[in-house]
């Protein structure tokens, strides 16, 4: 069951080896569900069995998949029509020769979350007439292939770029782990919304914002670990992708004392994609902790001649002894002076019985560990925060349980905001003493530069396949891939403009930045052939900014469009009676302005209260405030005092993060993201729209003589657009906002003065 704000669509998974028995056509078709049906009987108990699930859950749609065939239906209807009148979407063969954007249009997340889906299976015409250039393309989401150098070296980037949820050895930890603030943006103005901080009012949670911190940290979970009767639990708190696992990983494989590794044995639980619902987390967390106890059967305890035993009757006996104690010395004892072999069989029968209780297992083995083995032991609880909220919850709860039970110390990694949030006005953590350590984000940059440097160091000391080859007519040798490596180093890292960039972007996430990386390396639109024939021939290149933010924003799609990038399109239409192109971009404006306004919060922070007047001013309903607001926090351009990624009325504040300050200061008016976002945008003026159409014609390249009109005209449009609000509301005057349309007709003027300088040099050239 997939949700939005709400659940909203059924999946139905059938085995693969179950075909259904649907016509064999080489194309997605629709046909009405009951002549489907009709058609083919056999499909009725499958089809009713998911329309049950919808109807129960209240979810409007269904799908019905073996894996290769997909039939997507609505399964309630709103239009007074019985549900089987309604069309069904039947794809026979998904790895067939079909258009994939057909099947992107009914199972996309944003179709769902902006209820554009329901124009596949209703006939009723869109409320809202705007639309974008880029939805009359038959193909709007067209993919290019992947750059044959990024195909080439990716021998490379999976060694050196693997994610560090899935990365688990010492060498990543020891080469590429990266301390926080430990770069510069060089833009004061950014770099204050870079700074990854705990809220002010969280006076006990300890920020390891230093090299230093990080040290002191270590001394002081030393000292908790030596103590022998934990009482507390050790909370590792951040965001998504700033590196928890990395860092707890580092410390108890190489940043603790050599000492206390010498003697300490942990037990790591992954959270991972649990298996399991979250009432039932208990039972997940033991059986884990069972499965990596009975892993060290077997492996050297500590010298050459003990072995860890824990299956053995004896080692048995000595897990279970609490229990056994009562066995020997109860009635049962009695057994054994009348019939020594009955007694043996209850013996065993009773130690048979504990073994299978995880609870039991895990503790009197745990408790073994420390008596008879000698062991300090350590609970690592980690990745919870990759699960939804009930999961972090029921972590957090059961660790209680857990310390009590075992008496060891636990480590647990939860996602900062759900910590805060859940901890607010008096929560679980008021009961408890914890030892939390917030990890902030650190640079993407720094990250980006230890990652290219272990590139490099295992192509020349040949750790992985030798990277010579054919490629655009050119022979590579693994000089060359060195070199193109330093120039993404020098390039993303040293270059102001490229660099803050890919830093903003980044927005505070290694995994995000890492990732971005990534794309830029593999994208169809990075010239590698132009890179490498510069790197031959004269051995040095410069990536100019908008061959980067071309590659990043688009990746492998065709077209820039806001549901397939990462980098948000802040000029999209918003609202529906006061709809503008500016809602969005305004808030952002107003926050950046505010960025330094002091708040218990955190710097920065704005009470919700303010922002609702904010956009009374404008027109707007609440419903469409909440709309707009979530919009924001999904896009990762405004964040809450609760780190809360979903609108909450638990959230009291809003501040703009980096991302969001970028786009409001710099980058809504700079040439590169105003061409990006023209086709991606819904808009009103028909005219406009079919000139787009007949300048960016599907599938073909369109020259800089007419996407510079043609971008002069999307300008205008925005310019006219703003001044009819304007002359209506006077909202942003009130709020200190400055008329956007001279900064954008600055940005064109700029760009009309690039080409006819870079036009002069070509013909200076040319006569030469």
């Amino acid at each position: 069951m997939l949700s939005v704000d709400r659940p909203i669509l059924v999946v139905e998974a059938k085995k693969s080896s179950l075909s259904f028995a649907i016509p064999p056509r080489t194309q997605q078709y629709t046909v009405k569900i009951d002549s489907l049906l009709k058609a083919n009987p056999s499909l009725t108990d499958d089809i009713d069995q998911v329309h049950g699930y919808c109807v129960t859950w209240s979810a409007p749609y269904a799908a019905l998949t073996n894996g290769r065939q997909l039939i997507v239906f609505a399964a309630f209807r709103f239009d007074g029509k019985p549900w089987r009148e309604g069309d069904a979407h039947v794809f026979y063969d998904l790895f067939g020769n079909y258009d994939y954007a057909s099947i992107f249009r009914l199972l996309a997340y944003d179709a769902y979350r902006t209820n554009l889906v329901y124009s596949s299976f209703y006939e009723l015409p869109p409320v809202d007439r705007a639309s974008s250039t880029l939805s009359n393309y038959s193909r709007p989401n067209a993919t290019v292939p992947r750059n044959e150098l990024g195909v080439a070296i990716e021998p490379v980037l999976q060694t050196a770029f693997t994610d560090a949820l899935t990365e688990d050895s010492d060498e990543i930890l020891e080469h590429c782990y990266v301390y926080p603030a430990e770069s510069k943006l060089r833009d004061d103005e950014l770099e204050a919304l870079l700074l990854d901080r705990k809220p002010v009012f969280d006076g006990e949670i300890n920020d390891l914002d230093s090299k230093n911190s990080f040290v002191r940290f270590g001394e002081r979970l030393q000292d908790y670990l030596n103590v022998g009767r934990p009482t507390q639990i050790v909370f590792v708190i951040g965001g998504i992708g700033v590196g928890k696992s990395m860092f707890i990983k580092r410390f108890f494989r190489i940043s603790a004392d050599e000492s206390l590794r010498a003697k300490m044995t942990y037990l790591y639980v992954d959270f991972r994609n649990p298996t399991t619902d979250p009432t039932k987390v208990d039972r997940m967390i033991l059986q884990k902790l069972r499965a990596a106890i009975v892993e060290l059967h077997g492996q050297s305890a500590g010298d050459e001649t003990t072995k860890y035993d824990f299956e053995s009757g004896e080692a048995l006996e000595q897990i279970f002894w609490p229990q056994m104690q009562r066995f020997h010395r109860g009635p049962e004892a009695e057994l054994k002076a009348l019939d020594e072999k009955d007694w043996q069989k209850a013996r065993l029968s009773r130690l048979c019985a504990l073994r299978d209780d995880d609870l039991q297992f895990v503790r009197g083995a745990v408790r073994v560990l420390k008596e008879r083995y000698h062991r300090y032991i350590v609970i690592i609880i980690d990745n919870a925060d990759v699960c939804a909220e009930e999961y972090q919850k029921a972590v957090y709860l059961y660790a209680r349980t857990l310390l009590q039970e075992l008496n060891a110390p636990l480590v647990v990694a939860l996602r900062e905001e759900w910590y805060w949030h859940f901890n607010r006005g008096g929560g679980p953590a008021s009961a408890f003493q914890d030892m939390v350590f917030h990890v902030p984000s650190p640079r993407a940059r720094d990250v980006l530069g230890k990652r290219l440097d272990y590139s490099i160091e295992l192509i020349q000391k040949r750790k992985t396949a030798a990277p010579k080859f054919h490629i655009y007519a050119m022979t590579v040798e693994a000089e060359s891939i060195v070199k193109y490596l330093e120039i993404l180093k020098q390039g993303l890292i040293q270059s102001d403009e490229v660099g803050s960039f890919y830093e903003c972007l980044a927005n505070k996430s290694v995994r995000r930045g890492l990732d971005i990386f990534l794309d830029f390396v593999r994208s169809g639109h990075t010239q590698a052939d132009t890179y490498l024939t510069a790197l031959v021939t004269e051995g040095d290149y410069r990536i100019a900014f908008h061959q980067f933010f071309k590659s990043v924003t688009r990746s492998n799609y065709a077209y820039y469009s806001e549901v397939n990038s990462r980098l948000p399109n802040v000029y999209q239409l918003e609202g529906r009676v006061h709809r503008s192109h500016f809602h969005r971009l305004n808030l952002l404006r107003y926050l950046y302005n505010q960025r330094k306004f002091r708040n218990p919060l955190g710097d920065g922070f704005i009470n919700k209260a303010v922002i609702a007047n904010f956009f009374e001013q404008m027109g707007l309903s609440e419903d469409s405030v909440k709309a707009l607001l979530t919009h924001l926090l999904e896009t990762e351009l405004i964040e809450s005092d609760t780190r809360l990624k979903v609108y909450s009325e638990v959230a009291q504040a809003y501040r703009v993060t980096v991302l969001g300050g970028l786009l409001s200061e710099k980058l809504y008016r700079s040439w590169e993201y105003l061409e990006a976002t023209m086709l991606d945008t819904r808009v009103t003026d028909p005219g406009l729209r079919q000139r787009l159409l007949e300048t960016f014609k599907e599938g073909q390249r369109t020259s800089i003589k007419d996407r510079l009109p043609a971008v002069a005209g999307w300008i205008r449009y925005l310019q006219r657009q703003e001044e009819h609000e304007l002359a209506g509301r006077k909202g942003c005057q009130i709020y200190g906002l400055q008329p956007i349309g001279p900064a954008l007709q600055a940005a064109l003027t700029r760009e009309e003065e690039r080409i006819m300088r870079s036009a002069a040099r070509r013909s200076i050239r040319q006569r030469r």
